[in-house]
């Protein structure tokens, strides 16, 4: 009995392990994300805002995971991105890109409302690659983002994008690297975010994901809270004079 009860769990736990990298969705930053399926990578919510890719140093597989999202004019999105040390495969990379015709979950699906940005250690250098020819074309003078590297992009208009990064120079401190903008087709073709890792075993982790508030809504929203306060405060007083 104890020896059915043994080959039970030693079978249960191979299973599981089996399955470990196939894809999936896991929650964080109050999205669901759909990860790809590779067969050998694997996907963890660290805690609620926070998502991290382990994938493989296999030159023909692709790691990634996406979200739907989609921006209008003024908004500002940010997230973290870190990356540990690890084994990598020989034309590595780790991706940033804004899809669009619901490419959520699968690797290039869809088609790409903004170039891709991706960073190599080759160069130590984030940079700009074109999805149109497959050529570098705009370097990115910040250091690696092992230490912590924020992406912050401004939807100016309905066609471009300021993109601002910034290295962490000390835990919740960032000092501004590099601004470029970035083309859109438009920004009503956004519709996804995906964060890749090609040929890549180094934990690759995002947080902190989601639209800045402009500072205008800020004081509106402040705004209608003293005006609500004040309503509730003469109601009470004109209640007393009753």
């Amino acid at each position: 009995m104890r020896l059915a009860h043994a080959v039970m769990i030693a079978t249960l736990g191979a299973l599981l392990l089996s399955t470990s990298g196939f894809a999936g969705t896991i929650s964080f930053s109050g999205r669901d994300w759909t990860t790809v399926d590779n067969g050998v990578s694997t996907y963890t919510a660290v805690d609620a805002n926070t998502g991290r890719i382990v994938g493989t140093t296999n030159d023909g597989l692709d790691s990634g995971m996406s979200t739907l999202f989609s921006a209008s004019v003024g908004d500002t999105l940010e997230f973290l991105l870190d990356i540990d040390t690890g084994s990598l495969g020989s034309f590595w990379d780790v991706s940033v890109q804004f899809g669009s015709n619901d490419s959520t979950g699968s690797c290039c699906g869809g088609s790409l409302a903004a170039d891709r940005i991706l960073y190599r250690s080759a160069p130590n250098q984030l940079y700009f690659q074109s999805f149109v020819n497959n050529v570098q074309y705009s370097n990115i003078n910040t250091t690696t983002p092992t230490d912590g590297v924020k992406f912050s992009f401004t939807f100016d208009t309905e066609t471009t994008a300021e993109l601002t990064i910034s290295n962490q120079i000390s835990p919740g401190v960032y000092a501004v690297a590099a601004v470029q903008t970035v083309n859109l087709t438009n920004i009503a073709d956004i519709d996804t975010f995906r964060i890749g890792s090609y040929a890549n075993s180094q934990p690759v982790t995002i947080s902190e994901f989601g639209i800045v508030p402009e500072p205008s809504s800020l004081v509106l929203a402040g705004l209608v809270f003293v005006i609500a306060g004040t309503l509730r405060g003469s109601r009470r007083f004109l209640s007393a004079k009753q």
